[in-house]
């Protein structure tokens, strides 16, 4: 996830990996804790005609040192959220088993005939 933060003289671009969030009273969100995290000035993006990678774009970012980073919900301005879909590895392991299972099987009704 991104957050857009502004400051007196820039506003900047920290990403990471959302680990969690809290809540106010209200049920609004409150902060932000985000793990691997790295900030940029929003103005070092790349210029529009700019033909490089996005990938590229990593070397204008500067990692944060430490396990956990916190955004509270009133020093930023825009989120910018993607989820990543990991794949159920249980269902990998359940349709191996069952393919294994089948070929077992087969090998011993083989034998028997």
């Amino acid at each position: 996830m991104s957050a857009v933060v502004p400051f007196k003289d820039a506003s900047y671009i920290y990403t990471g990996i959302l680990e969690d969030y809290e809540l106010t009273d209200k049920g609004e969100l409150d902060r932000l804790i985000l793990s691997n995290t790295s900030r940029r000035r929003l103005a070092d993006d790349r210029d529009p005609g700019d033909s490089s990678s996005p990938l590229d774009s990593y070397r204008y970012f500067y990692q944060i040192e430490g396990d956990r980073f916190v955004l509270r919900a009133s020093e930023y301005t825009t989120l910018n959220i993607k989820y990543l879909v990991l794949e159920d590895s249980t269902a990998d392991v359940a349709s191996y088993s069952s393919t294994y299972a089948k070929s077992i099987t087969t090998v011993a009704v083989n034998a028997l005939q």
